[in-house]
């Protein structure tokens, strides 16, 4: 297998992964987990469509708004107008 198709199959794994988190998002351990993710896999940069859209019905939330801190707006320019929102609740 190449690097590539080995990588697609771990994005499509990521992806589904992220659908079903979003609706445990609740859950304290659910959490824990999209952190650990964060740090090993880096999918709020790479896959920052599956890292967002699953989740933002969840967009009151504290969590949610952490979430999007960690998005790279300059990369994601689609994901431009979560920047003014994730400014103001850091008021």
């Amino acid at each position: 297998m190449t690097d590539e198709a080995e990588t697609n199959k771990k994005d499509i794994e990521l992806k589904k992964l992220l659908i079903n988190l979003s609706k445990y998002f609740y859950n304290p351990n659910t959490h824990q987990v999209i952190e650990y993710l964060i740090k090993v896999y880096k999918f709020n940069i790479f896959l920052t469509e599956y890292f967002i859209l699953p989740f933002l019905c969840y967009h009151n939330n504290k969590i949610f708004i952490k979430m999007i801190q960690n998005i790279n707006y300059k990369e994601n320019e689609e994901f431009t107008f979560m920047e003014e929102f994730e400014k103001m609740e850091r008021l």
